[in-house]
């Protein structure tokens, strides 16, 4: 492993950069994604729930407050690997809810084209062991898989998720059988979930683990098996946790259960969010969001509803619980070989928390109807191999800790989510960089992942070619000029951050946002403006109050627009109930 001087000069690098060709100490870095993880679901960021390790590396390094993910998870995914705009590599949309007229487009190809090169071909190329453990969700066909685009060594699953205990199909499978079984009038069977290693289709290597666990043990022997190469790594590991199917061992939630069905989601929701402003993670005047369209009052359900809503968060709050220690394996491990001190730690969430219901209305007819009639749904069974539920809005408000919507949803509920970053060590502290425990409200975005990432491993952005094909440019910024005081902000007041998903579209500048929401998700379809540094639950629009800086921003939206041939989306549309 490389803690002293690593000579990285391939001729790819000598051909970038000759810079990459210097004598260095190269510290490795470990790329953490919980799934679904609301902005309120960890204790740093005001959960209620213990999350020790994530405490200790947010006391080690800095805490994000106002940091921006996309609203769901393969978008996402395809900006923090590559820096670029989700439209410039195929994900402007993703394969669970495709816009029916933007099937075939330019754009909305729901995978990750060869348009988009990550950094681990980049870190790969430049003398970097790459590893992935866990969730892909960026192509499923030969060509466009993990060890096609820069890992080494990669295991997990292709999809969006699967069953924790066994990895099944957490829905319906997309194939012939399931097709032939609609046409007879019959319900389609559960499929195992195809688990791959290094690009071939393997056995699961830990039947009957819980599926993190078993992603966290294969990382860590993955590092293990080249920890006295002498090279750096980067290490991917996208958990599967807090994903639906809420299911976890009865040990992680059931000390959790009776909170949850006392306090209800008004109350956890509003608990959390005054627990953010305590601690710094909001402004102290912070307004809370109004309940949604899709969201009931807690004191309107029976005792039996509320025994059953109640349990299901307590067994997502156990999967979270569980996802904290798993990180606390890996950074034992690498304190255990010495390699902890030289290790950037990145923590993210990738969108906010799950509000479909695949038990209730918000979701196709055929995912509703085959959820009821293969699992046990039962108060008593939730949480079990056999049973298959989701958070819902409700829980999905509470998650956010009051902030508006959720996931899929382009408001601060959907794309705010929890960032940490631990640096090497003697980054941070030194004359003029950034105090160990530092939390920040400046405005930071998933692409800057990116190029955190090459800048960390002194590895430069090939720009618009590598290798003869086109590529897009990188347009995120890195971090680390902030973290070491070369910078006081990430972003100027000037940069307008634009993005668009399911026809609502958002632009991030300086300290204020514009957004559209659909009607068919809820929204009026009118563009709207907040200071969400100050107003993180966009409770105040503030459009009326600062005309030439909205009809700015909102021009900025209309060229990124034009740039990037986004297809209209029927305001109608709902993409919801089209998950198929």
């Amino acid at each position: 492993m490389n803690t002293n001087k690593t000579l990285l000069c391939t001729a790819v690098a000598a051909a970038i950069s000759p810079a990459v060709c210097a004598s260095q100490e190269q510290p490795n870095i470990l790329l953490i994604v919980g799934d679904d993880v609301g902005f309120a679901d960890t204790e740093p960021y005001g959960s209620e729930v213990d999350t020790p390790n994530l405490v200790e590396l947010a006391e080690e390094g800095v805490k994000f407050t106002n940091f921006h993910a996309s609203p769901t998870s393969s978008v996402t995914r395809s900006m923090m690997l590559t820096g670029a705009n989700s439209h410039e590599v195929g994900l402007g949309t993703f394969d669970y809810a495709v816009y029916p007229p933007a099937i075939g487009k330019p754009g909305y190809e729901g995978y990750l084209t060869h348009k988009g090169v990550t950094v681990a071909t980049l870190l790969r190329d430049n003398g970097y062991h790459t590893y992935l453990s866990g969730k892909w969700h960026l192509g499923h066909d030969d060509g466009y898989l993990p060890d096609d685009r820069g890992f080494e060594h990669s295991y997990g699953i292709l999809a969006g998720g699967s069953n924790h205990f066994n990895r099944n199909m957490m829905f319906p499978a997309k194939n012939e059988a399931t097709a032939l079984a609609i046409q007879e009038g019959k319900m389609p069977g559960i499929e195992p979930e195809p688990i791959y290693e290094n690009g071939l289709r393997v056995k699961d290597k830990y039947p009957g683990e819980y599926s993190d666990q078993g992603y966290t043990e294969e990382l860590i022997s993955m590092i293990d098996s080249n920890k006295n190469s002498g090279k750096p790594f980067f290490a991917y590991l996208p958990f599967t946790a807090i994903h639906l199917p809420l299911q976890a061992p009865k040990s992680s939630f059931e000390d959790k259960v009776d909170y949850y069905v006392e306090n209800g989601w008004d109350v956890v929701r509003k608990d959390r969010f005054e627990r953010m402003k305590d601690m710094g993670v909001i402004p102290e005047d912070a307004q809370i969001s109004p309940r949604n369209s899709l969201s009931r009052p807690w004191d309107k359900l029976t005792k039996d509803e509320k025994a059953w809503y109640g349990k299901k968060m307590a067994v997502a709050m156990g999967m979270m619980e569980l996802q904290d220690q798993q990180i606390g394996q890996v950074t034992d491990y690498l304190k255990k070989i010495g390699e902890y001190d030289n290790t950037y730690i990145i923590y993210l969430a990738d969108n906010g928390p799950e509000a479909t219901d695949i038990t209730g209305e918000n979701v196709s007819e055929l995912i509703r109807t085959w959820t009821q009639y293969h699992f046990d749904n039962s108060t008593e069974n939730l949480g079990n191999a056999d049973s298959s539920v989701s958070l819902g809005p409700e829980w999905a408000s509470a998650s956010t800790g009051g902030l508006s919507w959720f996931k899929a949803y382009t408001a601060e509920g959907g794309i705010r989510v929890p960032l940490i970053i631990k640096p090497a060590k003697e980054v941070l502290d030194s004359q003029g960089a950034l105090q160990s425990g530092t939390s920040t409200n400046e405005l930071a975005q998933v692409k800057d992942l990116a190029a955190t990432i090459l800048d960390v491993a002194n590895v430069p952005h090939p720009g618009t070619e590598y290798q003869g094909r086109e590529v897009a440019p990188m347009s995120g910024q890195s971090l680390i000029p902030y973290f070491t005081g070369q910078s006081d902000t990430i972003h100027s007041k000037d940069n307008p951050i634009p993005f668009e998903l399911f026809g609502s579209g958002i632009l991030l500048q300086g300290d204020y946002k514009i957004i559209r929401i659909s009607v068919g998700m809820g929204g009026d379809n009118q563009w709207h403006m907040y200071n969400t540094k100050l107003d993180p639950a966009e409770t105040n629009d503030v459009k009326s109050q600062y005309p030439e800086l909205f009809k700015q921003m909102l021009s900025s939206y209309k060229e990124y627009e034009k740039a990037m041939n986004i297809v209209p989306v029927d305001e109608q549309w709902n993409p919801f109930e089209n998950v198929k």
